[in-house]
């Protein structure tokens, strides 16, 4: 018997220290609604630029949040962006069913939807 309790003991120490421990208590979580953020409630994608601004596709386009404020960003057709993707460069790509493209700063840094889809 005080083999089994010895072996399980060292088998709950060792498998305790494989698993992550993250504390929950510091985690600075929100949950958003749809009427906070002004967009339908389905997203799709998720990606973080560089400068740590959140990038979402939605339903009706790509949602940009900075921590405070979000915008909403449309394609075409209002196509709904299944897809996002970022490159080493921090260019990040957007695709959606029929369209396809990046996102880049406009003249005052805004950023704006730029359709690649005529050149596939």
């Amino acid at each position: 018997m005080k083999r089994i309790i010895g072996i399980l003991l060292l088998y709950f120490l060792f498998t305790a220290q494989t698993v992550p421990q993250f504390p929950v208590s510091n985690l600075d979580l929100k949950y958003y609604l749809p009427e906070e953020y002004k967009a339908h409630k389905q997203n799709w994608a998720v990606i973080e630029d560089k400068r740590g601004i959140l990038y979402f596709g939605n339903t009706i386009g790509v949602l940009e949040f900075d921590g405070h404020n979000w915008r909403l960003i449309c394609l075409p057709k209002n196509a709904i962006v299944r897809s996002l993707a970022i490159d080493k460069k921090g260019k990040i790509y957007v695709g959606s069913r029929g369209e396809f493209g990046y996102l880049k700063p406009d003249s005052i840094g805004k950023m704006i939807y730029v359709s690649m889809t005529d050149k596939i």
